[in-house]
């Protein structure tokens, strides 16, 4: 009896701190996505790899909106990412959106960079100027390829050379 009291107990606990870390995570992640934001959309020319609804938009590092949709455009098989930002930031009309990685094994958010026109964005607004991420893995297979190929052909070199020097040798 004694026993299933501690069980029970526990048992309370755990759904007690489950439910904790639930409604935390859950408003983590409404913030800069509520009703206090506007909309705005990017094409990603190059991909959008890691990104999804309730993916970061960050401005100078500092979180200032949520990822609403992400979506295929038919016509010109290009990712369009719709997105929020909250209200009182103003965006100028030539603002960068980049896709950005928190480090080699961190997500992907969107990095936004102001830029220097008088314009500004309004809701519903698209922005044209992005950057795709760099996939870093394939970045370190063409230079794993890329390296050993280049071993390859020195080793030939070397072996060419030794062979010349043997030869050279063997007439002298």
């Amino acid at each position: 009896m004694r026993d299933s009291i501690f069980e029970t107990i526990v048992g309370i606990a755990v759904i007690a701190i489950a439910g904790f870390f639930l409604m935390f995570s859950l408003r983590s992640t409404e913030k800069g996505g509520s009703g206090d934001s506007y909309e705005l959309i990017a094409e990603f020319m190059g991909g959008v790899q890691g990104v999804n609804p309730g993916t970061d938009v960050r401005l100078k590092g500092v979180k200032v909106g949520v990822v609403t949709d992400v979506e295929l455009n038919m016509e010109r098989l290009v990712p369009v990412v719709t997105f929020t930002v909250a209200n009182g930031i103003k965006l100028d009309e030539d603002t960068i959106a980049r896709l950005t990685s928190d480090g080699l094994l961190g997500g992907t958010h969107i990095q936004l960079s102001p830029g220097g026109s008088d314009v500004f964005l309004e809701p519903g607004d698209e922005i044209y100027y992005t950057r795709g991420n760099i996939d870093f893995g394939t970045v370190l297979s063409e230079f794993a390829t890329g390296i050993d190929g280049r071993l390859k052909d020195v080793a030939e070199s070397v072996d060419r050379l030794g062979a010349k020097v043997r030869i050279e040798a063997d007439q002298e």
